[in-house]
């Protein structure tokens, strides 16, 4: 509630278990703070800041830094953190390094799934580097084998590429009455039992497994051309114009679509620029069903996608935005807020079709 303390600020967590979406809110919701301050002030956090993420080994990284620059950030969640895992999806090096340097602590991310108990690898608290999910944990067992359709493959240069395997007594017995998900997801080999994940991993020279895509969200267009709709949408999503986004691709179609939550903030930037009043009492709903906000929107949206390397095959050419957000009431995403892809395109099946016709 507006005005009182937050969770966090009362319980004063050691120990905080998150997901990326809501890591990525914090680097804004803090980022977007700094710029209401005065430009020195904005000079000495963005600094510090720049700092420690380029020189988070040093040891001249001081004590008077964090007191006097972070403390007021760390105090939003009680003071008391010690360390900060991430799960459920990738987290993206530029959250990962902002959220280590104004917290002062390791963020650890794992991986694992329902049919491991959560539990596959995860990254040592002393480990600086990003973008990957660490090492096996304890008793567990981790193999790469090859996706020949998707051209990932354990001979593959300069690390080998493969659907990531699992086995050890984290492993679920079997799917209940889903006999032919069964046969799929579990096989025995010499005497151990091994869970098929359907994610794509790398494992670096190190023995740390990265998670690169998933044979689910691998797309062939008719083109021949092979598109992940999940490094799409996690590129997409670090943008701070982007809340949320499923992006859509018809494999009978040489283009993609998508359904887009936007920042109300940057959506009402957006109408200023196409001559629409920002203090106009006009809605949020509004603003999103507005033909020249939308298309000033996705031509955003394209520009900056080109910037973080997406093709033009992957960057959507129509897209429909969402004035609310989606959150596990809505049946849209799951409670660690993983999209649920099929009942969104059943859910904006009609909003898709019509998109589809427009560019074609």
């Amino acid at each position: 509630m507006q005005g009182t303390e937050g969770d966090a600020r009362v319980a004063k967590p050691s120990f905080i278990i998150s997901v990326p979406i809501l890591l990525d809110n914090i680097v804004l919701g803090v980022t977007k703070k700094v710029e209401e301050q005065s430009f020195i002030k904005r000079c000495i956090f963005n600094s510090a800041i720049k700092y420690k993420t380029e020189h988070e080994c040093s040891p001249f990284v001081t004590y008077l830094m964090k007191q006097l620059i972070f403390n007021q950030v760390q105090e939003e969640f009680g003071g008391k953190l010690k360390v900060i895992g991430s799960g459920a999806a990738p987290l993206t090096a530029k959250t990962h390094k902002a959220i280590r340097a104004m917290f002062d602590v390791p963020v650890q991310v794992g991986y694992g799934t329902t049919e491991t108990a959560a539990s596959v690898t995860c990254m040592d608290d002393d480990d600086t580097d990003t973008g990957h999910t660490g090492g096996p944990n304890m008793g567990v067992l981790v193999r790469l084998i090859n996706w020949e359709e998707g051209d990932y493959m354990i001979t593959d240069e300069p690390n080998p590429r493969g659907e990531v395997i699992v086995a050890g007594p984290v492993i679920a017995k079997q799917y209940f009455n889903l006999t032919k998900e069964n046969e799929y997801a579990f096989f025995e080999e010499h005497g151990q039992r091994w869970f098929c994940t359907g994610d794509i991993g790398e494992i670096d020279p190190l023995g740390r497994l990265k998670i690169i895509d998933r044979k689910k969200d691998l797309i062939k267009l008719k083109h021949g051309e092979f598109i992940s709709l999940g490094k799409i949408e996690s590129r997409l999503k670090s943008l701070a114009c982007v809340e949320n986004i499923c992006v859509i691709a018809d494999p009978a179609k040489g283009q993609t679509v998508a359904v887009v939550v936007p920042s109300h903030e940057s959506l009402r930037k957006v109408a200023g620029h196409v001559g629409i009043d920002e203090s106009a009492s006009i809605t949020i709903e509004e603003l999103c069903n507005d033909w020249l906000v939308k298309e000033a929107f996705l031509e955003g949206l394209v520009n900056q996608g080109k910037e973080l390397k997406l093709t033009r095959w992957e960057l959507p050419s129509a897209i429909h935005l969402i004035p609310d957000p989606w959150t596990p009431d809505t049946g849209l995403v799951t409670a660690t807020l993983k999209l649920k892809r099929k009942r969104i395109r059943q859910h904006y099946n009609d909003l898709i079709v019509n998109m589809y016709s427009r560019i074609e």
